[in-house]
């Protein structure tokens, strides 16, 4: 399945000043002299009808530039290639099943164009594979940052896949950078019902690509936290610091108190003094 390229921002300015080109050619053939042309472009600079030319124009630029799907410069950048594998074991043998064409990473579009259909030899070894209750496996090839051959690979039960009538889901993580980073691979029903399939049916998958991209999470906000930190230390310290006994820190608090009880005795004393001195001159009367 082929797909003309979507036109970029580059094209779209190309057309843009092509058009106000011709439009300015255009008015020049309209006057033969300087005076008339350069009233006529002064006049035109100052209009209403001029602004929403510009207007209309800047409109078109944003439109394509912003909707457009060309995230990819290269082909090669979109298109990856797809393997599965019918066999068990440590190291299955994987033969080519299509590949995945990402068209945007902003609205994860995405297609796949399947190899071809499924050879009988293949259908038998699917049959098998549910017989022995193994799984199914597929792998997308990608290529590493630093720019080495990977794989990212999946696994399906078998059974999953032969009850669904070859119908998947692929999901494919990319980073920011549109690099493959992760693939997974589901069926509409996860469950199996040992139903038995017609060998008809089993000729062409019918997959569904869906394409998610990995956003860059919250920066935390390092200075905030470490100046938080250093007040947590200084007001520890503080705290540490105070090894004083009870009397050391609150003996102006209890000197007052010490200095009021004092005084209060003081006082009853003396009131209890004299009351004692005249009882005793009663007395001698």
């Amino acid at each position: 399945m082929s797909s003309t390229n979507p036109p970029t921002c580059m094209h779209v300015l190309l057309a843009a000043a092509n058009i106000i080109q011709r439009r300015s050619f255009a008015d020049f053939r309209c006057y033969h002299d300087a005076d008339s042309l350069t009233l006529h472009l002064g006049k035109m600079a100052l209009s209403m009808l001029g602004l929403l030319r510009v207007a209309w124009l800047g409109i078109i630029v944003i439109y394509v530039c912003v909707l457009a799907d060309d995230e990819f410069e290269a082909e090669s950048h979109a298109t990856f290639q797809l393997e599965h594998s019918f066999e068990q074991g440590i190291n299955p043998h994987f033969t080519k099943r299509g590949t995945v064409t990402i068209r945007s990473l902003k609205s994860g579009m995405a297609h796949f164009t399947p190899e071809g259909k499924l050879s009988e030899d293949d259908v038998e070894k699917l049959q098998n594979l549910v017989k022995e209750n193994g799984v199914y496996r597929v792998r997308l090839l990608s290529k590493s940052p630093n720019g080495q051959t990977q794989y990212v690979s999946s696994f399906i039960k078998a059974c999953s896949l032969y009850e669904s009538l070859l119908t998947d889901r692929l999901t494919v993580n990319v980073d920011q950078l549109g690099n493959i980073i992760g693939i997974s691979i589901t069926t509409a029903s996860p469950f199996c019902h040992a139903v038995n399939i017609a060998t008809s049916s089993l000729t062409t998958f019918k997959t569904t690509v869906e394409i998610v991209q990995t956003v860059a999470g919250p920066v935390p906000e390092t200075q905030t936290y470490i100046q938080r930190m250093e007040q947590e230390k200084e007001k520890a310290k503080g705290q540490q610091a105070d090894n004083r006994s009870f009397l050391a820190k609150y003996w102006m608090y209890l000197v007052p108190l010490l200095i009021f009880v004092m005084f209060s005795n003081s006082v009853d004393q003396a009131s209890g003094g004299g009351n004692g001195g005249g009882g005793g001159g009663g007395g001698g009367h």
